[in-house]
Formats: structure tokens, C-alpha cells, sequence
């Protein structure tokens, strides 16, 4: 994510904010992020501009505060892209398009608080534009499909992914199959001929063994 072209709006003078000021901005939304369970980072690029995130990625969730999220397989044109798992996902710290919604509001919400104007970008979506904050990122109904890095689409709660793919029942399922596979095993090896050794020849020979 980065904001560029920071000023401040009219009612505020209409200036160019010091880079002091920038890095103070980046340290308040890192504070405010971290409170809210986001990870991010943010630093000045120039005298009217900063970037918010990591690489690849504005933010990753804090899965001690907000718990794991859930990527599920789904089908799409080429076909199923299922995850292989016993329950059905892999837990993941991608946040879901709900919480990416959440970081740009948060976002916003910092910027209207000091009365700045920028342009804020973050993939192919724009969250904040010079006549002020947008509020809508679910362009054409896509939920994300455009966004670029994760397919939000397939990220979830760890709890709705729990609950929409009965994964106490693929669990305990699972849990069946590896015991008679366990069981199966055992039985080979107890029934499983034995090996044969050939005992070895020893005759005496002087006193000693030969």
C-alpha cells in the first residue's frame, strides 16, 4: 500500500506536512494496526509520500489476538484446487477480504484524524483518493479476485471454514482410516513368514574354535 501526494486539506492550510511528521504518521499507524491485531510495517518514501506494508503484502494478521485464518479449495475454470488436508484447509495469517476491508478503513480513519489528502493504493484498488476516502473496494461483485498477491477469495475464519466444511467429521474420518491402515500394518508384520538363519558350524580344533 502507498500514499502519495500528502497534504494537508483545506481546512488545515492546504500544506505540506514535514517529514517529521511522516514518520510519526507511519509510527501512529503501526501502533494503531498492532492494536487492532494487523502486522504491517510503514516508513517515509519521500517528502510527500510513505508506504504501508511488508513485501508482497500490506499486512498479515496477528494469530495470537485474532486467531488463524483458513485457505479452502474452491473450483474455478480450470478446475478443483482443493487443499489436501484432513480438515479440509491450512490455517494461514492471510488476512480475509473482511479484514483487508477493516486495515483500509483503519488506514482512512488516520488521515481524516490529522485532515490529510493523498492518494492510497494498495494493489489494484484504490482506498483513498484526493476528494477523500473510498469506502466500496468490492469492484463488479470480484471480492478481492483482482487484488494483487493472495486470492482472498479463498481466505476465511478458521471458525466458518470449521463450521462450512464439517471438518470435525473429516478429522475424526481421517482418524478411522489411519487406525485400520495402522492395524492393517500390524497384521502384515505378525503373519509375515519368518526368516530363516543358517546356524553356524563351529568345530574344535587345538583348544579353540574354528
Amino acid at each position: 500500500m502507498k500514499a502519495s501526494a500528502i497534504r494537508y486539506n483545506e481546512k488545515n492550510g492546504g500544506g505540506k506536512p514535514t517529514e517529521r511528521f511522516l514518520d510519526d504518521l507511519c509510527e501512529i499507524i503501526l501502533e494503531k494496526a498492532a492494536k487492532a491485531g494487523f502486522i504491517t510495517g510503514s516508513h517515509r518514501l519521500t517528502g510527500s509520500a510513505i508506504k504501508i506494508g511488508m513485501h508482497m503484502s500490506s499486512f498479515r494478521i496477528n494469530t495470537t489476538k485474532l486467531g488463524y485464518n483458513a485457505r479452502v479449495g474452491r473450483t474455478n475454470a480450470y478446475g478443483w484446487h482443493g487443499i489436501q488436508s484432513p480438515k479440509g484447509y491450512k490455517r494461514t495469517n492471510v488476512p480475509t477480504w473482511e479484514q483487508r476491508e477493516d486495515f483500509n478503513h483503519l488506514v482512512n480513519d488516520i488521515f481524516d484524524k490529522f485532515g490529510l489528502v493523498a492518494t492510497i493504493t494498495s494493489g489494484n484498488y484504490t482506498v483513498r483518493t484526493r476528494s477523500g476516502r473510498v469506502n466500496d473496494w468490492n469492484y463488479g461483485g470480484d471480492r478481492g479476485k483482482g487484488w494483487s498477491g493472495d486470492a482472498c477469495r479463498d481466505i476465511v475464519t478458521e471458525k466458518e471454514a470449521r463450521e462450512d466444511l464439517d471438518s470435525d467429521r473429516l478429522e475424526a474420518e481421517h482418524r478411522e482410516r489411519m487406525r485400520v491402515i495402522r492395524l492393517e500394518r500390524a497384521r502384515e508384520k505378525r503373519v509375515r513368514p519368518g526368516l530363516t538363519f543358517k546356524t553356524p558350524q563351529f568345530s574344535v580344533i587345538q583348544g579353540g574354535v574354528a
